[in-house]
């Protein structure tokens, strides 16, 4: 073998590991923006949901305020199927645990006692998969009822313009 044909032989070769070496960079990276972007859809799919909790619970009525529960339950179920780093984690379960407290109190308040029940059931069941200090139904009541008080869209115009 000549030694143009060795040199052609190496430069060959450099040339396809060099291309395979670039686009397994180009994958990886498309691979990770790809995720990166799910996972910003995500946040911010989960933030509208909040919010139009939130809303409904100081201006709709309480079968909005219910359905707006509902959805964001749904939008959270969503999100721990999703292959991505928010899914099935513990700010998932406890926003969900929350989210059934509140339909708990919202039925209960409603004289719908046995779905109050239920809800309070799954509450507590999530509660212990979390795991916080008390998982007790009177003390994830009373942690529903606080947070709502520190609520952006329920605060008076004074306790506002104190902050």
């Amino acid at each position: 073998m000549t030694r143009t044909a060795k040199i052609a032989i190496i430069t060959a070769t450099h040339l396809v590991v060099g291309t395979i070496g670039a686009l397994c960079g180009v994958w990886y990276v498309s691979e990770t923006l790809n995720r990166g972007n799910a996972m910003m859809n995500n946040m911010m799919l989960i933030a509208r949901y909040a919010t139009n909790v939130d809303l409904q619970r100081s201006q709709g009525g309480d079968d909005e305020y219910r359905e707006a529960l509902r959805l964001f339950l749904k939008a959270l179920d969503q999100l721990q199927t999703a292959d991505d780093v928010l899914g099935n984690n513990k700010t998932t379960l406890s926003d969900k645990t929350l989210t059934y407290v509140s339909l708990a109190r919202l039925e209960r308040r409603l004289g719908r006692h046995p779905i109050a029940d239920d809800y309070m059931r799954q509450a507590v069941s999530l509660c212990a998969r979390i795991p916080w200090k008390n998982c007790e139904a009177d003390h994830l009541v009373d942690l529903s009822e606080r947070l709502e008080k520190n609520n952006l869209f329920l605060r008076s115009d004074s306790a506002a313009r104190e902050r």
